[in-house]
């Protein structure tokens, strides 16, 4: 019986001991977690922090700027009463003689020398054909 009684004993011992000791495992590993974590975020911290100064670079020379080219217009003339009757397609009106005209290169459309001029001042083409000026 005392063998019995004895090893009862020991177990009582036993289940009493056993959540203690589990509580302290995980207790450990739960700091040696932390402490890696916060060792990690000094490592990192230190090295982003820790690069060498870059020198300073010289500011890029930038490219001249260069005035915007436009192609040579085609020759003005009068428009004559010889001439066919026609009317600029960009104000609509029929052109009258004496009337300062020009006839583009590329299609040979026709319009009145100042509605064209402000038109290619945005554009390079026929605003009729799309044609190139030239």
């Amino acid at each position: 019986m005392n063998t019995t009684t004895s090893d009862s004993n020991l177990w009582t011992v036993r289940d009493s001991g056993q959540p203690l000791l589990v509580m302290a495992a995980l207790l450990a590993v739960v700091v040696i977690v932390v402490g890696m974590a916060y060792i990690t975020r000094c490592v990192r911290a230190q090295m982003e922090g820790n690069d060498p100064p870059q020198p300073p670079q010289p500011p890029q020379p930038q490219p001249p700027i260069l005035p915007l080219v436009r192609p040579p217009l085609p020759p003005t003339r009068k428009f004559s009463e010889d001439d066919e009757p026609a009317e600029c397609s960009i104000c609509l009106e029929e052109f009258e003689a004496g009337v300062d005209v020009r006839r583009l290169g590329t299609c040979g459309h026709l319009f009145h020398l100042i509605c064209i001029d402000q038109w290619l001042e945005g554009q390079a083409t026929c605003p009729l054909c799309r044609g190139s000026v030239v």
